[in-house]
């Protein structure tokens, strides 16, 4: 197995906001880590993806743990365990694992796995129960579904429901057919024990009932309670193999994807916040709309650009209004607003366009935004305001025509136009001159 050098008794500490999450494929290499495991463990994504997972197995963690880890997983079941990790450095974490088979159409198609910060009593345990398998001191201790446990025969809770109760109703019917032997043998006393011994085993049995069925049951509605209110890490009892077991196993998967899809729902929600902060406050306006043309998105520089316009626009369509342009669609812009998002909804590449708007003249330039699937997920346009520019483009090309015909006293003022690079090629003739100070 492999071993992963260097190692330190530095800890790194977790706390209760730390979500160490992965994915890997059938094979066990690394196809998605989140930013708290590139955090925690110091590899960069590069690193990881497409490597093993036992990448970060620490030299402590003994070979049936994770022997037992895959076997649970294989069956289709999920994995809950207490896992020390190693970190790149050769620092140390322990987390209160979750892992899960993917299913997609009914096949496993890799494995998730959640990670969580291990109490400290936890860590202790199992740091203890570890070191007898690393030594080969655990006598007839066996990692069973994340536990260190003593193998034993035919288990109780493993039979299903039905077996439970027709085992208890066959041992009182036994128990009954005792009695009655007692009675027409004429044994009052035999009759009286077996009696009583029937009415003990009744009552076992409904406390058998009790515990295999009841508890659980009100176990599992907790679980449901917490989930609903946002508490994605409670910890399940999957080791049974009844119907209750196996609804308990479901839970557990439900509870470690559901973590895993908010946890990632708020990452991108935070990355989509901090965007929008930039986008808030870049100098070019900026506006983004959905695959239907509805602006979903726009700067503050765009929403000033429109309020200078705004009654321009509104001449062109009465119900425009900058207050609800965002909601709105992309069309109101324009003067015909259905050619307009036909055009962008078969737009495939960045195009160019100008726009002239109440006296002044922007370049539109619009990037259709697709997914990795190529599904259209809409547009993003950027204006540029080129009122000033072409104004003095313009005034280049008069001046260089005058050039032309003989007037060579030509000139241009360039106060005002500091910064400015002429993009007319008449311009590169080099006949605009600063005035001479007097």
């Amino acid at each position: 197995m492999r071993t992963n050098l260097p190692v330190t008794n530095n800890e790194v500490q977790l706390t209760d906001a730390t979500l160490i999450v992965s994915k890997t494929d059938l094979k066990g290499r690394i196809t998605y880590v989140n930013k708290d495991f590139l955090d925690i463990s110091g590899f960069t994504e590069a690193e990881l993806i497409g490597e093993p997972h036992n990448l970060v197995r620490h030299p402590d963690m003994p070979v049936e743990a994770f022997q037992d880890l895959w076997d649970t997983l294989k069956a289709g079941r999920p994995w809950t365990g207490y896992v020390k990790n190693r970190c790149k450095n050769g620092d140390y974490y322990w987390v209160l694992a979750n892992a899960a088979p993917i299913v997609e159409n009914g096949q496993v198609t890799g494995y998730i796995s959640v990670r969580r910060m291990a109490t400290r009593e936890a860590i202790e345990a199992h740091e203890a129960a570890y070191r007898l398998f690393r030594e080969k001191r655990q006598g007839r201790l066996i990692i069973r579904f994340g536990k260190a446990v003593k193998p034993g025969g035919i288990r109780i809770q493993d039979w299903n429901i039905g077996t439970k109760l027709w085992a208890g109703m066959l041992a009182t019917l036994a128990a009954g057919g005792v009695s009655l032997a007692g009675v027409v043998l004429g044994l009052p006393l035999v009759a009286w024990l077996a009696g009583m011994s029937t009415l003990a085993l009744a009552a076992f049995t409904v406390v058998g009932i009790e515990r295999a069925i009841r508890q659980p049951i009100a176990e599992i509605t907790d679980t449901f309670s917490n989930i609903v209110r946002g508490n994605y890490s409670n910890v399940i009892d999957i080791a049974r193999n009844d119907e209750i077991g196996k609804a308990m196993q479901g839970l557990q998967v439900l509870q470690t994807r559901m973590g895993f899809e908010v946890a990632e729902t708020k990452r991108q929600a935070d990355e989509t916040l901090r965007v929008k902060i930039a986008l808030d406050n870049v100098s070019t306006p900026v506006r983004i709309a959905n695959p239907d043309g509805r602006v979903i998105y726009a700067n503050r520089m765009l929403l000033e650009t429109l309020r200078r316009i705004e009654p321009q626009l509104k001449a062109q369509n009465a119900n425009f209004s900058v207050d609800g342009f965002v909601g709105s669609s992309i069309g109101t812009l324009y003067a015909d607003p259905d050619a307009a998002l036909k055009r962008l909804s078969a737009l495939e590449t960045t195009v160019q366009t100008e726009m002239d708007i109440g006296g002044r003249t922007y370049r539109v330039i619009t990037n259709p935004v697709f997914t990795a699937k190529n599904e259209r997920l809409g547009s993003v346009g950027e204006w540029l305001d080129r009122t000033d520019e072409i104004a003095i483009e313009r005034e280049i090309s008069a001046i260089v025509d005058g050039a032309s015909l003989g007037k060579l006293d030509c000139r241009i003022a360039l106060s005002g136009k500091n910064g400015f690079l002429p993009r007319s090629p008449k311009a590169s003739t080099g006949c605009w001159k600063q005035p001479k100070s007097r």
